[in-house]
């Protein structure tokens, strides 16, 4: 692969993390997690991720199955037992996460941002 490994993903070998150290990650094995989430999690955090979503996004009411229903549901039980543990441990603090928020300005004349939201309605 190319690309930097985040200093977190490095094992005692020096090395990337492959699916067996995800597999026994600390969080992964308190959540139970089976090698099929924690493939299906980490196939998610990669461009794949359009791929799962785009279905979802289909207003079309005719459209086919989801291609990947066992990939959706695997994703949605591993973040849900991943949640489970972390509201147990007490880590869940709220997160803001912006995507696609780059390089704009907020001009509050012009918009109605802070009144009503960013989300897609």
């Amino acid at each position: 692969s190319s690309g930097n490994v985040l200093s977190n993903r490095i094992t005692a070998r020096g090395e990337g993390m492959d699916l067996e150290d995800f597999c026994n990650h600390p969080s992964a094995r308190t959540a139970k997690l089976h090698v099929a989430h924690v493939f299906a999690l980490r196939l998610y955090t990669t461009a794949a991720f359009a791929r799962v979503n785009g279905p979802f996004r289909d207003p079309d009411p005719d459209r086919p199955t989801h291609p990947f229903p066992i990939t959706v549901h695997y994703i949605n039980e591993g973040i849900s037992k991943l949640r489970a543990v972390g509201a147990e441990e007490g880590g869940l603090a709220r997160l803001d996460f912006w995507r696609g928020m780059q390089n704009i300005g907020l001009d509050d004349n012009k918009c109605n941002f802070l009144k009503d939201g960013g989300d897609r309605k």
